[in-house]
């Protein structure tokens, strides 16, 4: 009788664990059915630039991945201080990202109010692209060459003007880069984007320009602007023909910019991750790769943890730059 107690009680208890498993649903994650509405990506520049140009490619992919679209909404001012505001502030769920340039490593050290932490407030989704500036002049003035340009500005001091896609952008450090090692002045000039910024060369309003590849492409082509170099030290695939500045006439020059995304703080690991994993594959697809190459950027996804270091170091590196060549926002 106690054997028989002992094993329909057995039976009972396997029974009753049978039926609680049955019952418990599976967990649900949160990364679940993602994307299932519109994603918003925010760009901090004007349409027509090539952050703009970027973040429409690419997300043009990821809308046909996710049978979702993705929506390019720029948000121009303060050089990527109200698009970042913008960002920190949306529900951290997924469908509100930003694609920031190195400007928002720069900004962190270019201005001492920001309404936002540039490290706590924000979740690296990771990296897309690396890339050069191509410093450009109007093709009807007579300075052909870095030599020329240099010499330019030492007859003239503080009259030539460069001109850059927003204060605290890429092109501004990059000019003041320049400006500390040849020991010249010249005056920044700042647009809302590569798109304003390339008709007020053309309209000779300003000297010159550090421009995205992408931005002084078309008019290098036909002829209206001139490239006297690129600011990485090795010749980009966009534009094979321009040699580094720092082999036509600046040596030690060396300014590389990048692109990647961010969401807001508190985002779930898990969406953090499906978002990663699906703006590498389309970042590396064949197609957008070689489109991107073509306008100057050279793609190199990475994970958001190295994202995230990626920024705390360009923060410190843009902060010296700053310091030692006394930018400052005009």
């Amino acid at each position: 009788m106690i054997r028989r107690r002992s094993r329909l009680g057995a039976v009972t208890a396997i029974t009753m664990v049978a039926a609680c498993a049955i019952a418990v649903p599976r967990q649900a994650h949160a990364a679940d059915g993602f994307p299932a509405k519109p994603v918003r990506l925010i760009v901090p520049y004007a349409a027509g630039g090539g952050t703009d140009l970027l973040a429409r490619v690419v997300g043009h992919k990821l809308g046909t991945m996710w049978g979702q679209q993705v929506v390019i909404d720029n948000r121009v001012g303060a050089g990527g201080r109200v698009a970042t505001e913008l960002t920190v502030r949306a529900a951290p769920d997924g469908y509100t990202l930003l694609l920031v340039s190195a400007a928002h490593a720069i900004n962190a050290g270019m201005y001492h109010d920001l309404p936002y932490d540039s490290v706590a407030d924000v979740t690296p989704i990771g990296l897309w692209t690396t890339a050069p500036y191509v410093l450009v002049v109007n093709a009807k003035r007579p300075i052909a060459s870095i030599p020329d340009l240099i010499a330019a500005a030492k007859r003239n001091p503080g009259q030539l003007t460069y001109s850059s896609s927003g204060n605290g952008s890429g092109p501004h450090l990059a000019g003041e880069l320049f400006k500390m090692l040849a020991g010249i002045d010249m005056v920044h000039v700042p647009y809302k984007g590569g798109g304003p910024e390339m008709s007020a060369l053309l309209g000779g309003e300003t000297t010159m320009s550090f421009a995205s590849i992408a931005s002084a492409r078309p008019l290098l082509e036909s002829g209206e602007l001139k490239a006297l170099g690129v600011t990485t030290t090795v010749r980009a695939r966009g534009l094979p023909d321009v040699p580094p500045i720092a082999e036509a006439g600046l040596p030690g020059y060396d300014f590389t910019t990048w692109y990647g995304v961010l969401a807001p703080a508190g985002l779930d690991p898990e969406i953090v991750s499906l978002l990663n994993r699906a703006m590498s594959a389309a970042v590396r697809d064949p197609e957008v790769a070689e489109r991107l190459v073509a306008e100057g950027f050279e793609p190199d996804p990475d994970s958001p943890s190295e994202f995230a270091a990626l920024i705390k170091a360009e923060i410190v590196k843009d902060a010296k730059i700053i310091a030692v060549s006394g930018a400052r926002i005009e």
